[in-house]
Formats: C-alpha cells, sequence, structure tokens
C-alpha cells in the first residue's frame, strides 16, 4: 500500500531487497498465500525498478544513508541557468588568468565540439531479468542534432576485465551504432571510432545506473 500510494503521486522510492540467501528466523517468514503475494511483489519491483541488494542491517543502513544523502543533494543543489545569477562561493578559479569571458569559454566548446565532430557516447539503462546482473545497458553513440552517422565506417566499445577485455566492434543498425550488456555495477565505458577518411575519435563515459534508482517514475 505504501508503494502504490507513492507510485500514484511520482514520490521517489528507494528499493532495497534482502539477499534470498541469507537466514531468518521460521516464525518471521511468510507461508502459503502471504508467501505467494510476497514473491510476486518482490518480482514486480525488479521489473520495476534497479533494485539494492543488502545482507545484513549495516549494509541497508549504509545504502539507505548513501541513496537518501544523493537525493537531498540532488534537490538542494545550485540550480543554474540563463536568467539565474551566479552563485559567489567566495573562491577565484585556480586557473590563471581567472577572468576568462564567455567568448573563451565558447571557443574551448567549439573546439571540444569540432574535435568530437558532435559525436558522443550516451546511455540508456533497464532493471535486468539475468541471474546475477542488476541493469541492463544500452551504449550507443549520439551526434549533436542528427542522426547522420554515414561518415562513421564502426566503433569499438571497451568496457574492461569484467568482459574479458575485449574489443567489442559494432556498425550502424537501424540507424544507432552501439552494443548492449548486461551489468552488476557502475563501469567506465573507452570507444573508438573509426570514419571514413581513416581519421579515429576516441571517447569515453562512465556508466552510471542513478537515473533510475532516484527517479520518481518507474520505467
Amino acid at each position: 500500500m505504501e508503494y502504490n500510494a507513492a507510485s500514484e503521486v511520482s514520490i521517489p522510492r528507494f528499493i532495497y531487497i534482502v539477499e534470498e540467501n541469507q537466514p531468518w528466523i521460521p516464525a518471521n517468514v511468510d507461508e502459503g498465500d502471504k508467501k505467494e503475494k510476497l514473491k510476486v511483489f518482490k518480482e514486480t519491483l525488479r521489473k520495476r525498478h534497479i533494485c539494492q541488494p543488502f545482507t545484513n542491517k549495516d549494509q541497508l543502513a549504509t545504502c539507505v544513508v548513501a541513496d537518501v544523502g544523493r537525493h537531498i543533494a540532488m534537490r538542494n543543489a545550485t540550480r543554474v541557468g540563463p536568467n539565474i545569477p551566479v552563485n559567489d562561493i567566495g573562491l577565484e578559479s585556480l586557473y590563471i588568468p581567472a577572468e576568462d569571458t564567455p567568448d573563451k569559454w565558447n571557443r574551448r566548446r567549439n573546439a571540444v565540439k569540432k574535435a568530437h565532430r558532435d559525436i558522443y557516447i550516451t546511455h540508456v539503462i533497464q532493471p535486468s531479468t539475468k541471474k546475477g546482473q542488476k541493469f541492463e545497458v544500452f551504449i550507443y553513440l549520439i551526434r549533436q542534432k542528427s542522426t547522420d552517422f554515414s561518415d562513421v565506417l564502426f566503433a569499438e566499445f571497451f568496457l574492461g576485465k569484467y568482459w574479458g577485455n575485449k574489443v567489442f566492434p559494432a556498425v550502424e543498425q537501424n540507424g544507432f551504432i552501439g552494443i548492449a550488456t548486461a551489468a552488476y555495477g557502475t563501469f567506465l565505458c573507452l570507444c573508438r571510432v573509426t570514419f571514413r577518411d581513416g581519421t579515429h575519435l576516441y571517447l569515453d563515459r562512465f556508466i552510471d545506473f542513478e537515473a533510475q534508482r532516484t527517479g520518481g517514475k518507474s520505467t
């Protein structure tokens, strides 16, 4: 009832489920109809959300403190925008000179865009149904204000030792160049883009799962 009420008004929900192999006092274990209802409820949660597993009360407390602290920080973070005054934190940039103009910042920004050919890495996630994994991840190239990848020959993705230190190549399929995988935790993804003119572009992205865990609505 608490979960359904929170869902109806889009209150953020942090879901923690005890590991199945943890011992319990027999008197506290549901049986019969209650056991089946609990099983169905857990399965529903795992399909809708990224659920944090825990094994003991100390681990649960650590997870709760981290998640609630992150949520509060997000709500209280300094709001920025074109019509919002810049917050004075009483410090100056350690970069000399500190009086960089907006034009200088824009030149650096445009230089990055040019070096990247306006291509970047992004990702989307959803709960995993695979045993031992928490997330299904789709990592792919995205181009600012365009879906044209005709100048890209292929891309190669490197995810690290848990993927056997393999390099996974990808070509355009249905308008996307990317890979799908399952993961238990966060990781760093490296990507090398090979263009048809023979040049290369190296990109990186830290694959995190915070959007799913702290959002008000399930996906």
